[in-house]
């Protein structure tokens, strides 16, 4: 038997993410599609899989939602689901930056000037 599986994200601001949390596990648990949906402030990111009419309809109740109404799912087929429950997770973000770790553990690049990158080059000590 194959399985509809759905990838989307869409960002739009998402007030009272509990209520859509309760709301949505409730309304496609009952479709028996499985995946996992990350609420955040300015959107959600999901990956949903199922029974294709069962999917379809999922995601027809999310874009029947004014403000997911042009959610675009990239969809493909496989012959098992590869969720084992529904999950949603509200998150502060869809995307964690984790701004500020970055520079905290990457290396630096020296810092040279003009005159003595370009000295390198000449010693071939820079590469492009």
């Amino acid at each position: 038997m194959s399985h509809l599986n759905a990838a989307f994200y869409c960002f739009t601001p998402l007030e009272d993410r509990s209520s859509l949390k309760r709301e949505w596990l409730a309304r496609l648990g009952a479709l028996g599609v499985k995946g996992t949906i990350i609420l955040a402030p300015e959107g959600l990111n999901g990956f949903l899989a199922g029974a294709p009419e069962s999917l379809r309809e999922a995601l027809a109740y999310l874009r029947g939602i004014p403000s997911l109404a042009s959610l675009h799912a990239k969809e493909s087929v496989s012959d098992f689901i590869p969720f084992k429950k529904l999950c949603i997770k509200l998150k502060r973000e869809i995307v964690t930056f984790r701004q500020g770790s970055l520079e905290k553990h990457a290396p630096q690049a020296p810092r040279l000037a003009p005159e003595e990158l370009r000295r390198w080059y000449e010693i071939g000590r820079a590469h492009v």
